[in-house]
């Protein structure tokens, strides 16, 4: 937790902007310590996953039903109930714009690969905040996007 509160974030980071930080519920403390640490309030919960089964079609039909096709949803361990969600924290440094009030919180879709997270959430971003965008161990370059990780070839600069 030591090394990642002491990656230079706050350098990187315009001075308004959000941060959108994946957080397991049994690391909820060391996350809220992490967004500390790199120099923002937490503000919300952002965006919740609820992780269906590799591959289940996930279709939401009206008055907002949602259908799974497939096994249906994926279920963790856990340390005391089966876990089903992960959460991304929203927290801001000065005074990040809101571009659409119709984000919604609640993201239904497949797992992939070990702690890949869903495109869905990707696109939700960019709707709801105006750029530049920077994804932090990111699996893949994404256009639009500044990302940084030891499977990309990084680009990162210090913001002025």
């Amino acid at each position: 937790l030591d090394l990642i509160k002491a990656l230079p974030v706050a350098d990187l980071a315009d001075k308004d902007c959000a941060l959108l930080l994946w957080a397991v519920w049994p690391e909820l403390r060391g996350a809220l310590e992490v967004i500390q640490a790199w120099g923002f309030e937490y503000k919300t919960v952002g965006f919740v996953w609820v992780k269906a089964i590799k591959h289940t079609k996930v279709t939401v039909q009206e008055p907002k039903a949602i259908t799974l096709d497939g096994d249906g949803l994926h279920w963790g361990m856990g340390y005391w109930t089966r876990a089903n969600t992960e959460v991304c924290l929203l927290a801001t440094k000065g005074n990040p714009q809101r571009m659409a009030m119709d984000v919604h919180q609640v993201v239904i879709a497949s797992v992939a690969e070990h702690s890949a997270k869903p495109e869905e959430v990707r696109r939700r971003i960019e709707r709801l905040l105006i750029g530049d965008y920077l994804e932090l161990y990111a699996r893949k370059e994404v256009p639009g996007w500044t990302t940084w990780g030891n499977e990309v070839e990084t680009r990162v600069e210090a913001a002025e």
